[in-house]
């Protein structure tokens, strides 16, 4: 999540996302694994905690 939420609107304009301060929030139920890395994409599947 963007902290400003005012951002939103220059990365709809196709700007550079990265350079914009985010937050996150931690899924503590969630467990994933790196199912593909090629050296620069990944994908990671993730299912909830038993």
């Amino acid at each position: 999540m963007l902290n400003n939420s005012s951002d939103f609107q220059h990365i709809l304009d196709g700007k550079d996302a990265s350079q914009y301060s985010k937050r996150f929030n931690a899924k503590i139920d969630w467990i994933g694994e790196l199912k593909v890395w090629d050296g620069t994409n990944f994908e990671i599947e993730f299912r909830l905690d038993d």
